[in-house]
């Protein structure tokens, strides 16, 4: 494998508990997630190296929590900022938790992008979209999905995606997460890839989450990540 670092990549692919999905905060907490892809295999493209730069939620009420995040793609040279607004739905007793989210994004191309009639496009897309995740916790683990459909509005196209996420805590300062991440892209390409890493407490309130992601599309690529959040 040889080594590309990827400096400005943030591994924010932390499934809940940790990242908000269906779990919210608790009212005035705040969440920050930060990490880098430290090595690619050699011609490595997305999804491998598409993973966000930055990711912060906010407990705004009991009930809501906001979020941002940024993504940056070095495969296609582009950047997203994305703002969400996550809010909790009833589930009846023993059925886990499930929230609802809203979510509106800009995304920016460094490179000239063309349609599908190989006419120049617009180089900053506009997106609006919404979302849906059910999680539920367990006595040593957790298990979550999160699905997402994303319009880009200047041209219909419409963009999903499928997370799928167990966990399993072996002790209270360490545990294992296998994702599964899934969906298409805004060039209508659809993606999957597999991210299981360990996660370490370092102390409370901060984490370690190391792993490896794997494309099972596209280049079939490899990458290790070390990621982080911070809780306050």
């Amino acid at each position: 494998m040889t080594r590309v670092l990827a400096l400005g990549l943030l591994g924010l692919t932390l499934a809940a508990p940790v990242h908000a999905g269906a779990w919210l905060r608790e009212d005035g907490a705040v969440f920050l997630s930060f990490g880098a892809n430290l090595a690619l295999s050699e011609g490595a493209r997305s999804p491998v190296n598409h993973d966000p730069s930055l990711y912060v939620e906010w407990g705004a009420t009991p009930d809501t929590t906001l979020a941002f995040n940024g993504f940056a793609g070095l495969a296609d040279g582009s950047q997203t900022i994305e703002a969400q607004a996550i809010r909790a739905l009833p589930l009846p007793e023993g059925w886990g938790v499930a929230s609802v989210s809203g979510h509106l994004a800009l995304r920016r191309f460094d490179s000239v992008q063309y349609d599908s009639d190989g006419a120049e496009t617009d180089r900053l897309d506009r997106l609006a979209g919404i979302g849906l995740a059910w999680g539920h916790g367990y006595d040593r683990g957790w298990l979550s999905a999160e699905t997402r459909v994303m319009t880009v509005i200047s041209d219909d196209r419409i963009e999903g995606k499928l997370d799928l996420t167990g966990g399993y805590n072996f002790t209270p300062d360490w545990a294992a997460m296998l994702q599964v991440q899934s969906g298409t892209g805004y060039a209508d390409d659809p993606y999957a890839k597999l991210l299981p890493s360990v996660i370490y407490r370092v102390r409370d309130g901060l984490r370690i989450n190391a792993g490896l992601t794997h494309a099972l599309t596209g280049d079939r690529g490899t990458g290790l990540f070390l990621a982080g959040w911070v809780e306050f």
